[in-house]
């Protein structure tokens, strides 16, 4: 049996970050004064505009890899624009309680349901296990200690973009990764939720991705190779299947 690689995304790959984000948000609801019918807002809108507050993050990350002291502002403003596209106007100070309270909870981060056994199962097969996202250094491995994985991986498989000059969807930064870690003769496989960062960027490094499509987006598939999943259940039983082959 070849030996094999699995690297995973950190960010709703190896835990689910709406989770973190609706305990943040009900805390700052708690305190909130104003007249929007926040307290209305049901799940299922509440994680749209989740998911739209990370569609805003990206578009700026670059922005703040480059400007680092306006972080604090782009951040909430993420949060602000999220919000406006579902019809609730807060103001700068609620999105700042609202972004401040949700990184607070990042703390208490656990691994998905399931997310332990699977990796404990890949290790002792000896198989490697690491981890690159994209993301702030300091943050991102805060979220890894949270989810206590030092014992599943070493701190050294652990690649955090602002460590590099490169962010994901680039190649070279997959590159660099399987360089660093001696990988060449593996068979490689990435994991992580984002088509645009996790699977186009597995593809441009000849890297074969595992698409954790949670929001079942449509997409066209390329011509590569791709394993597509739709839930964590799903994902776990891949992965132990590849993991014998």
């Amino acid at each position: 049996m070849k030996r094999k690689a699995f690297i995973f995304d950190l960010d709703d790959t190896l835990y689910d970050q709406f989770l973190t984000f609706k305990q943040g948000f009900d805390l700052f609801l708690g305190t909130y004064t104003g007249t929007e019918p926040l307290s209305s807002i049901p799940d299922t809108i509440l994680h749209s505009i989740y998911i739209k507050s990370r569609y805003y993050g990206d578009q700026n990350f670059e922005t703040i890899q480059k400007y680092p002291d306006k972080r604090f502002y782009y951040d909430s403003l993420r949060v602000r624009l999220a919000f406006q596209d579902f019809g609730f106007n807060l103001t700068e100070e609620d999105t700042n309680s609202i972004d401040t309270l949700y990184k607070k909870e990042q703390s208490n981060l656990i691994l998905a349901h399931g997310m332990r056994a699977c990796l404990t199962e890949l290790k002792n097969a000896g198989h490697f296990i690491g981890v690159i996202t994209n993301g702030y250094s300091q943050q991102q491995r805060d979220k890894l200690a949270a989810l206590q994985v030092s014992d599943l991986m070493e701190r050294e498989t652990i690649l955090v973009s602002a460590d590099t000059p490169w962010i994901k969807p680039q190649k070279e930064l997959f590159e660099y990764y399987i360089s660093e870690h001696h990988l060449e003769d593996f068979a490689t496989f990435y994991i992580g939720d984002s088509y645009e960062n996790d699977v186009l960027g597995a593809w441009n490094s000849s890297i074969t991705p595992i698409w954790l499509n949670k929001k079942k987006q449509l997409v066209e598939e390329g011509e590569h190779d791709l394993y597509h999943v739709t839930s964590y259940d799903d994902m776990y039983h891949l992965l132990k299947k590849i993991s014998t082959q």
